[in-house]
């Protein structure tokens, strides 16, 4: 075996499409896709429907009425739109070029990309100010049950992830950047203080390298398992 094929990650995603050492195209296609459907399923049940909670509106109307809002106010929201952008386009033409999926699938993996870079981020960055500033911050469970669909939608794409070095590394620069944010008492870009311009800086660098984040695992996994399955 390998180097490769002893990274664990590795081999919990070949192991979560394919359960026998020969596995044809059609039965890996078939699993990858219930595995898109499920979580798409579960992110439409979440996210379509109204809720009294949150005044008889569906949380997708909520967060394209939110993002439409913020746009204009939030000097890092363009680039959060152009991380999640980037993330789609790249995974769109790795499934399309490398895999060799038809225009429906690779959409359908591609989408979800976008959400496992923004919802994990913003799980991140909510959760963590939770603790180091529970005063300004507070995530409901509502809340949370959103960020778990968002995460769960960007777990579609999980059988072609493959941790490498590059992935380690920005994992560890992820940390690292919200670890230095902490430590400096975690300032947000909507507050006038002397610490503004590192709370600039700490939020595109995390925003960057969570994005980075995902797109070395699509890069890695999809030269993996093209080389193993020949798609």
């Amino acid at each position: 075996m390998s180097s490769d094929d002893s990274d664990p990650l590795t081999q919990s995603a070949f192991r979560a499409v394919t359960q026998t050492p020969a596995c044809s195209k059609n039965e890996i296609d078939w699993k990858i896709r219930a595995l898109a459907i499920s979580a798409v399923a579960i992110w439409v049940f979440v996210n379509v429907p109204p809720w009294r909670m949150f005044g008889g509106l569906s949380i997708a109307a909520l967060v394209v009425g939110w993002s439409m809002h913020i746009s204009s106010q939030n000097q890092i929201f363009p680039l959060t739109l152009a991380a999640a952008c980037f993330t789609f386009v790249f995974s769109l033409i790795r499934f399309r070029t490398n895999l060799k999926m038809s225009w429906l699938w690779a959409l359908v993996l591609a989408l979800s990309t976008p959400f496992a870079f923004t919802a994990t981020f913003e799980a991140a960055y909510q959760n963590l100010a939770y603790f180091v500033r529970p005063s300004i911050f507070h995530t409901p469970l509502a809340g949370e049950i959103i960020l778990a669909s968002w995460v769960l939608l960007g777990l579609s794409s999980f059988p072609f992830w493959k941790a490498s070095k590059n992935f380690y590394l920005l994992l560890i620069v992820d940390a690292f950047g919200f670890g230095a944010w902490a430590i400096i008492g975690y300032p947000q870009i909507s507050e006038q203080s002397q610490l503004l311009p590192f709370a600039i800086a700490l939020n595109v660098v995390t925003k960057l390298t969570f994005a980075l984040t995902f797109i070395a695992l699509i890069y890695e996994g999809t030269k993996k398992i093209r080389a193993r399955f020949e798609f």
